[in-house]
């Protein structure tokens, strides 16, 4: 909503100043609910790959072939 009003005022003989002016309190609102949703989405992601990691058996010949191929996947 707020972004079409801004196109619209933009083409309604208002200054360049007045559009300058309504768009900070915008981008003041949003800069923190994005870095919110950043941080969320990096940190899930983050727990997800760790746990994928924890699950992976690490011991006998399974475990052997699974460090096999984490060295190959890091030297690719």
């Amino acid at each position: 909503m707020l972004p079409a009003l801004l196109i619209y005022r933009t083409y309604n003989n208002c200054t360049c100043d007045d559009d300058l002016i309504s768009s900070v309190p915008l981008y003041t609102l949003m800069i923190p609910i994005v870095t919110n949703y950043y941080i969320k989405h990096t940190n899930r992601n983050r727990q997800d790959s760790i746990n994928i990691l924890v699950q992976i058996k690490a011991t006998g010949e399974e475990g052997a072939s699974n460090y096999a191929e984490m060295l190959a996947k890091q030297w690719a």
